[in-house]
């Protein structure tokens, strides 16, 4: 699913993106791609593993694991 926005220059904007799993299991996040006007591309692919939080010992924010609904 594609969402259009359109942003004034100088201005800026939050997307939100939302995601539905389809089957139980792990889900991993490696990055997004977007592009703008149909002519600037860009990419941010997420580090492969990030360091473990204290709190809860997790080692990767793009990771969730999906159980069905």
């Amino acid at each position: 699913m594609e969402q259009e926005i359109v942003v004034k220059p100088g201005d800026s904007d939050i997307v939100r993106l939302s995601i539905l799993p389809l089957k139980p299991g792990l889900l991993r996040i490696t990055g997004l791609e977007w592009v703008l006007n149909g002519q600037a591309q860009g990419k941010r692919l997420f580090a492969a593993k990030a360091p473990q939080h204290r709190r809860t010992g997790s080692r990767s924010a793009s990771a969730l694991h999906c159980v069905k609904p």
